[in-house]
């Protein structure tokens, strides 16, 4: 049962399952709802409260997910821009940062309070930035009313949900619910997968640099200004999307393909945690 409380794991379990086993039955179903449960029970933990808020700190999270991080998405989607994949790189552009930044500031040794409440503002900003960025991007491709009501469905009623549940053991259940994000979606997506490595390896490389040149950068060019707690917090904030999100939003509107870069990225942030990991352990056990 300890398997269960590493994220890392059960995800990678989830990519072996969804490359052997391929498509499955209402794959998509399936992998929203797995979605709204996980976003619901992982903002359940979140309580939303204005004390300790520092406005200009909380600032700086979203500048860094919403222009740094995104202006580096909406760069390397420019080579894909008459392929399927393309409008998968603009809705991870628009995207809001990954829930799991709270636990990860957590694990990372990051400054939590920081997190939650960039966290919940970056969230409350996507509910317009999504659906804006996406329509005037695609604005023969996508019907309006389709797009808020995916963005209102993915993104308001997990928030609406968490304030009605108080869930113990959270992390467990979070796990086996992304585990039904992945599984699927990683399944519809093999064929591509097995058959085209060279761009498989082009989107690789830009997700590494993406996701770890990125927050590296972040946390080393925060360090010396704000600490390394707060340095930690920006560059999961500065390399972190809800890659969930993107993948059932893109494959919704757009087709499976446009869910690629978001799988490929998450293999990357899962290792770019494991890193930051590495390292707070490796610096606890120097400090007297």
């Amino acid at each position: 049962m300890k398997f269960l409380s590493s994220f890392s794991f059960i995800v990678s379990i989830a990519i072996v399952f969804g490359l052997i086993i391929g498509r499955i039955p209402y794959g998509n179903l399936i992998a929203t709802l797995s979605l709204i449960g996980a976003m619901s029970i992982s903002i359940s933990n979140i309580p939303l409260k204005l004390k300790d808020f520092d406005g200009k700190k909380t600032a700086i999270a979203l500048i860094l997910n919403y222009f740094f991080l995104s202006s580096i998405i909406i760069l390397f989607s420019l080579p894909f821009r008459t392929t399927p994949l393309f409008p998968g790189f603009i809705v991870m552009a628009a995207a809001p940062p990954a829930v799991a930044v709270l636990p990860l500031s957590k694990i990372a040794g990051g400054n939590e309070k920081l997190s939650l409440f960039s966290l919940v503002i970056s969230y409350m900003a996507a509910m317009a930035i999504m659906p804006v960025l996406i329509y005037i991007v695609f604005l023969k491709m996508v019907n309006p009313l389709d797009l808020l009501k995916y963005v209102l469905i993915l993104i308001l009623l997990p928030i609406i949900i968490s304030r009605f549940i108080i869930i113990k053991h959270s992390t467990d259940i979070i796990n086996i619910f992304f585990f039904f994000v992945m599984f699927p979606i990683i399944g519809a997506n093999r064929n591509f997968i097995f058959t085209d490595a060279e761009t498989l390896f082009t989107i690789s490389l830009m997700m590494a640099f993406r996701t770890i040149l990125t927050g590296w950068i972040a946390k080393h060019a925060m360090e010396k200004r704000y600490g390394r707690k707060d340095a930690v917090s920006y560059s999961l904030f500065a390399s972190f999307k809800n890659e969930g999100l993107v993948m059932i939003l893109s494959a919704s509107l757009f087709g499976e393909k446009a869910a690629i870069p978001a799988i490929i990225a998450t293999i990357f942030e899962i290792a770019w945690v494991a890193i930051l990991e590495l390292k707070t352990r490796f610096s606890n056990r120097r400090m007297p």
